[in-house]
This record gives structure tokens, C-alpha cells and sequence, in this order.
């Protein structure tokens, strides 16, 4: 799953920037992406697909404060997971209920 991962402790990493960014579904694959909620240290999580390449180009170009995840998620085929939705495991990283 995606999200940080500590090579010394063999665990995921919690971090806000993951936590509170924007969090997509592929409603075809049930893959996870992850927008971190800090534009210049971290990257998009999730599988090098399609939908990562969207995602990355939409906020290369839009600063993510100005983003309406939602309206981004249907115009891509995708859901958004709302805060409620959203889990994390140190044993297996971010996931959605």
C-alpha cells in the first residue's frame, strides 16, 4: 500500500502530508493514490499507471490548495475517499475502508 516505508523497522511510516492529502480510487483497479498535502517534499503515491501520470500532470499544474479533489476524481473515472474512509497500518500502510 502506499505511503512511507522504514527500511530499518519493516513498518509504514504515518505522516500528516499523507494523511490529510487528497485520496483517490481507481474505481476499475481499487488502486490507492495518495496527493501529499506538501508540494515540494514528497511524491504521488501509488502504482505507475495511468492514472499516477494524470494525477502527477493535474499538480504539476494547480497548486493543491486549489484543487477540487472531487471534481478531479470523476473527471479522471475515479472516487474520491473521504477523511472517514481513510486507515492506516504501520504493518501494511494506507488503505480505505
Amino acid at each position: 500500500m502506499p505511503g512511507p516505508f522504514d527500511n530499518e523497522s519493516g513498518k509504514h511510516l504515518d505522516s500528516p502530508i499523507y494523511a490529510q492529502g487528497h485520496w483517490f480510487l481507481s474505481t476499475a483497479s481499487r488502486n490507492l493514490y495518495i496527493v501529499p498535502d506538501d508540494e515540494e517534499a514528497a511524491e504521488i503515491e501509488g502504482p505507475d499507471d495511468q492514472f499516477l501520470d494524470a494525477l502527477n500532470s493535474h499538480y504539476a499544474t494547480h497548486r493543491f490548495d486549489t484543487v477540487d479533489p472531487r471534481e478531479l476524481a470523476l473527471s479522471l473515472g475515479m472516487q474520491f475517499v473521504e477523511q472517514p474512509q481513510r486507515r492506516f497500518d504501520p504493518n501494511v500502510g494506507y488503505f480505505h475502508a
